[in-house]
């Protein structure tokens, strides 16, 4: 998804962003239908923190990780991962809300 998100083929990019919306748009909702106890304002930053680390997806993992991103995952690396990128992760949902 980040390649398409991002690269220089704009005919590649309209046509994911056209397809992507409509997924998007369904996910959102049933996730808001199954978190009614979040305010707007905290759902809406949760949504932002999840698309981003969905968006960027296994790029980003394993930029972090200092391995190239066509790297296969195998159980070490998953573990690394984890223990990596864990506390981002739920640092980014628990933030507070900055409206």
């Amino acid at each position: 998804m980040f390649r398409f998100e991002t690269g220089n083929d704009e005919v590649a990019r309209r046509q994911f962003s056209n397809m992507r919306k409509k997924h998007d748009l369904l996910f959102k909702r049933g996730l808001r239908r199954a978190l009614p106890e979040l305010t707007p304002t905290v759902f809406e930053q949760h949504w932002q923190f999840l698309y981003t680390e969905a968006s960027t997806g296994q790029w980003v993992r394993a930029y972090l990780l200092g391995e190239p991103a066509e790297g296969k995952w195998t159980p070490r690396r998953e573990e690394r991962h984890l223990s990596c990128h864990l506390d981002y992760v739920v640092g980014g949902l628990q933030a507070p809300v900055s409206q």
